[in-house]
């Protein structure tokens, strides 16, 4: 025998101490590295500012010196403006012309080629004379347009070289036709421009290595009616570009002349001509930055017709003037950052060092109180469970037997105290169940496990399994469910209905007179469900106290219910652990409303579909308005919502309704001679059957709670009124005895099933409803029957041996046979009925099949044109619940051989398919032993099975769970079949 035996965690986890410390390391390096980025980034904006700065100080030096460049421009216009007069008047004879050279010519012609012209010479010595004496320092150049003869004056170079520049010895006819060129790409009337003295600027790059670039400033000069000559001045770049002086630095000016010629070196041509018109997009006077070069200034134009500046500025050059800057704001930044350094060596071998060493030690100590802590928690757990376990299986078997001993004869007195001893063993197992939940919560054993669901039918299973209960207790339990709430939630049904179990529960025990309403509604995406009552109360000071575990209401009149006080803490745990949120409201005297609000993500957006009626004529008979309430929200009445009445002072006409609906909390006897009808009656109770049934006088009773109960009802109740108005209808004499007529009559029906108690109910439900049956027991025999008798529809199982569902489908396809198949199968997975559809089934049934969806199946495709009284036998399929299921499931004594022939064959296969752990064949056959106890009614050895069919479709072997669940399955198959066995004996 195997031991079990508890293996604790290893030794403390101080590597958890570690990666802290070493977390904590790299935070600090981090911040440490942020510093220092910090004060990188202050250091190089420092610099940024200070660079700006030096920027705008260079760009107001440049503006001043471009100043000084306008001066000497503006000073050699005038120069020209003047020789220029002076030429015009000697030239029209105003100033007398002498005769003959004078010794003193201050000019000299420049071609000897060309005839002398006394009028240019004794012009030009005039102009020099006047202009020294105004203290300038002339540069002329007078040329004739005639003869080319050319006169020149240049003074000596300021800059102290000594002697005259020498100037560039270019053609007189060439300077004349380009200066001629140049003035009529300006204005064609060049007479016009000499009388109005207009100057045009023109550079001169040089032309090969060492010269220097220039500025020539041309004016014409008229004679009479024609043109005379012509008058320049040249002005040398090393002349206009000077220094500002000898301790201010400015930038390196370039001269663009107005056609776009830099005046520079010719080696450096090229790259001025990229700088300008780089700079010829960005807005003029400021510097801006220029890739591969540094920073650069264009400057607009200076005067008209002579160009403009551009001011170039290296990066080296710019950082050499800041170098003393720079090396300060370097300085401080680097020791900023040895500080942080420091900081970061002491912070983290000093500090954290000791401090994780304390924290070690602590950690250690923490640990070892865990592993105390979690001992204790799962010891509990495991106290719990086993505790659990064996007080719920003697528990089990006591109220087993205390329920047979109550079917017997008994004295009123004993059966009285086998009733207080049933209530006392079901609060027990109450008790056992609430402390076991609650221990799991406590430790977090407890998990949520979502899917999607249906709201509507999960709380109409709950309210079915609570009827009982509020019979017994004789009060109104009522259930309303909004329109507006999604066909399909995501949610945890065990959970949720552990939440709305309990919560009804603590309503029916502290309600003692009046009503319970179940009330469910989708409000701003939350389900909100309510459960209101109209029982003693809480006074306000116990509210706060009742979702503590443990904990009770001291009032006299609450405390006579005594519990565990768990119930309500078990709820709010499970709704945190869902996200939402549970209020209580409480009036003492008046009674208690509880409202739980879980926020839920939506499976299907759209509501649930609400079931249609004919237009009809309905009456409700109710002291409650939630009945009204619910019974509008539930069906789709369309034009004609039922009338209501809440009692029976005042008389009605019957002929003017179709149906009545009665509630119970009337006397039937008084309601019958209220409505003379009882053929169109539909009592609506607690304890009604979930299927509609017909009552010997005619009338219909269903359950309060089953809604597909209630629209079957309707439709029977109606078609019955329907009928009754037509004395020669077909269906008059059925009527009469309050039997539909047989909706399959004339019809004939293939059942293949290799399960001979799945066969048998199903032949007995087709021949019930009028069918002609052939039966088959697997797929190969159902294609011999095919081939012999001619059949409307087939019924057949999946799982057969020899031939299967499918391969009888495929078979029939191949055939040509177009007769409706349908699959009958005991899993009712989505997985397996969207697969059995897509294989061409035209529907899909899932084991036991009820009466009311065989007639939904069939009866559409065979019997189109029923009437609609059959449509409510279809929609009852739906009304099935699941809570409170037995163990072993009941088998009528019709089915008793059926029943023990197929398990005992089952468990021969079993056993052996034990003894050789495959898993496949275990499948195989827990699919057939499902479908064998489905038939016989829902329990919960079906739905282990179904549990232990669904474990092994996803194991990849034989494990411990498939062993120990087949081993009890196998136990309680054989129980089950002795049990019979012997009733039968």
């Amino acid at each position: 025998m195997m031991q079990s035996t508890f293996e604790p965690p290893p030794s403390p986890d101080l590597q958890a101490v570690e990666r802290n410390l070493q977390r904590e390391r790299r935070v600090f390096s981090m911040v440490i590295l942020l510093l220092a980025l910090v004060v990188i980034a202050i250091a190089s904006a420092t610099v940024l500012v200070r660079l700006n700065g030096s920027l705008r100080a260079q760009e107001q030096v440049a503006r001043l010196y471009e100043q000084g460049v306008v001066d000497a421009v503006l000073e050699r216009r005038s120069t020209l403006t003047a020789t220029n007069l002076i030429l015009e008047l000697r030239a029209n004879s105003t100033f007398p012309v002498s005769q003959g050279r004078t010794a003193a010519s201050l000019c000299r012609q420049v071609s000897p080629s060309a005839p002398p012209d006394d009028v240019l010479q004794q012009s030009c010595d005039q102009s020099v004379r006047t202009l020294t004496a105004a203290s300038q320092k002339p540069s002329i150049e007078m040329i004739s347009i005639a003869n080319g003869a050319t006169y020149r004056y240049e003074a000596e170079d300021p800059s102290g070289a000594g002697g005259q520049s020498v100037l560039p010895l270019i053609p007189s006819s060439v300077i004349i036709r380009a200066v001629l060129d140049r003035f009529q790409s300006r204005d064609p009337d060049l007479l016009q421009a000499a009388r109005e003295k207009r100057v045009i600027w023109q550079g001169i790059p040089a032309r090969v290595a060492g010269d220097d670039p220039e500025m020539i400033g041309a004016s014409l000069v008229a004679k009479g009616d024609a043109l005379y000559a012509i008058v320049l001045t040249r002005l040398p770049l090393h002349d206009l570009l000077r220094p500002a002086g000898p301790n201010v630095s400015i930038p390196e000016p370039i001269v663009i002349d107005s056609l776009g010629t830099p005046l520079v070196a010719t080696g450096t041509r090229a790259g001025a001509e990229r700088l300008d018109a780089q700079l010829e997009a960005q807005a003029d006077g400021l510097f801006h930055r220029v890739s591969d070069y540094g920073w650069a200034l264009r400057r607009p134009p200076l005067v008209a017709d002579f160009g403009h500046l551009i001011f170039a500025l290296p990066v080296g050059h710019q950082f050499r003037e800041m170098t003393e800057e720079l090396v300060v704001i370097g300085l401080i930044a680097a020791a900023l950052i040895a500080l942080l350094f420091a900081m970061y060596r002491y912070w983290n071998y000093r500090f954290l060092t000791g401090t994780y060493a304390e924290a070690a030690r602590a950690q250690r100590l923490l640990h070892e109180a865990k592993l105390a802590s979690d001992a204790a928690a799962k010891a509990r757990v495991a106290f719990f469970a086993s505790m659990s376990h064996e007080i719920r299986t003697p528990l089990a078997s006591l109220l087993g037997n205390m329920e047979l001993v109550a079917m017997g004869a008994l004295e009123p007195a004993q059966r009285a105290r086998v009733g207080a001893m049933q209530l006392s063993a079901e609060g027990l197992l109450q008790i056992v169940n609430d402390v076991l939940d609650f221990s799991r919560i406590d430790v977090g054993a407890l998990s949520i496990v979502e899917e999607p669901v249906s709201v509507t039918e999960l709380l109409g299973r709950i309210a079915i399994s609570h009827a009982p209960l509020a019979g017994q207790r004789k009060l109104s339990f009522l259930a309303v469910y909004g329109k507006g709430i999604p066909a399909r939630l995501e949610l945890d049904p065990v959970r949720l209905t552990q939440i709305v179990s309990n919560l009804l529960g603590n309503a029916f025990k502290f309600t003692q007179v009046g009503k319970i309403v179940l009330r469910a509604q989708w409000v701003d995406e939350n389900l909100e469900i309510i459960v209101s009552d109209t029982g003693i109360g809480i006074p306000a000071e116990y509210k706060d106290r009742l979702f503590q575990p443990f904990s009770q209401v001291d009032d006299n009149r609450v405390a006579q219910v005594r519990g565990t006080g768990l119930g309500l803490s078990i709820c709010m745990r499970l709704v945190e652990r869902m996200n939402g949120r549970i209020t209580l409201d409480s009036i003492l005297g008046v009674g208690t409303r509880v409202t739980v609000r879980l926020p839920l993500k939506v499976s299907e957006m759209a509501p649930r579909p609400r079931l249609n009626l004919p237009p009809n004529r309905t009456l409700v008979l109710s002291r409650e308005p939630e009945c009204l309430e619910g019974l509008l929200n539930h069906f789709d009445w369309g034009a004609c919502p039922p009338s209501t009445r809440s009692n029976l002072d005042e008389p009605v006409d019957v002929d003017r309704y179709d149906c009545l609906l009665a509630t119970e909390g009337f006397d039937p006897a008084q309601v019958m001679a209220w409505w003379p009808k009882p053929a169109t009656i539909i009592w609506l109770k607690q304890l009604g059957p979930l299927v509609e049934t017909t009552r010997p006088d005619g009338g219909h009773e269903v359950s309060a709670y089953s809604l597909p109960g209630i629209h079957a009802a309707v439709l029977a109740a109606m078609t019955k009124a329907q009928v009754s108005k037509e004395p020669g209808g077909a269906h008059a004499e059925s009527s009469a005895h309050g039997h539909p007529p047989a909706p399959l009559a004339g019809r004939s029906v293939l059942i293949a099933e290799d399960n001979v108690l799945n066969r048998n109910l199903l032949r007995d439900q087709l021949l019930a409803l009028g069918a002609t049956v052939v039966e088959a027991g697997n797929g190969s025999e159902a294609m011999a029957a095919l081939s012999k008798h001619s059949v409307d529809a087939v019924l057949t199982d999946l799982d057969m041996p020899v031939m299967s569902g499918f391969e009888l489908l495929r078979e029939m396809k191949q055939a040509g046979m177009q007769t409706p198949v349908y699959a009958v199968s005991a899993s009712a997975r989505p997985v397996d009925v969207a697969q059995g559809r897509a294989r061409g089934f035209t529907g899909y049934l899932t084991k036991p099949v009820p009466l009311a969806a065989l007639v939904s199946a069939l009866v559409p495709a065979l019997v189109p044109a029923l009437p609609s009284a059959f449509d409510g036998m279809r929609d009852a399929a739906g009304a099935m619940h699941e809570d409170a299921l037995p163990e072993l499931p009941a088998v009528p004594a019709e089915y008793v051989d059926a029943f023990v022939a197929q398990t005992e064959a089952d468990l021969d296969a079993y056993d052996a398919i034990r003894a050789s752990r495959n898993v496949q064949q275990l499948e195989r056959l827990l699919h057939r032993i499902s479908g064998t106890l489905a038939v016989v009614g829902r329990s919960q050895l079906a739905e282990l099975c179904e549990d232990l069919h669904d474990h092994t479709a996803d194991a990849d072997g034989w494990d411990d769970e498939i062993e120990h669940q087949s081993g009890y399955i196998a136990q309680r198959l054989r129980q089950m079949c002795e049990l019979l066995l012997a009733k039968a004996d």
